[in-house]
């Protein structure tokens, strides 16, 4: 397993990264169902995140833990706020 971040998106508009925090890519599975997103039923990356939630590839972008972290001082450089949220606000905020 190596570490991983994962971020739902990066608006330019309003200068806003939704991370989702850092976690354990755990291998490829294909997701459930109800997974949604571009879910396809196709092996997904799986990572499992610190905070106890399963977030996959097709949910997500995301990338080594150290690159992720690097990619956020430069969106912060930028004007960026990173604004923290479960993957379960995500969605919502996304519906």
């Amino acid at each position: 397993m190596s570490r991983v971040g994962a971020f739902i998106s990066a608006r330019d508009d309003d200068k806003v990264i939704e991370f989702l925090g850092y976690g354990e890519y755990v291998g490829c599975e294909v997701p459930p169902e109800e997974v949604g997103g571009y879910n396809m039923g196709l092996p997904n990356p799986k990572i499992k995140l610190d905070n106890g939630e399963t977030v996959w590839g097709c949910q997500c972008w995301w990338g080594p833990e150290v690159s992720i972290q690097r990619k956020l001082k430069e969106y912060e450089a930028a004007g960026y706020t990173i604004r923290t949220m479960t993957l379960a606000e995500a969605i919502k905020e996304h519906e």
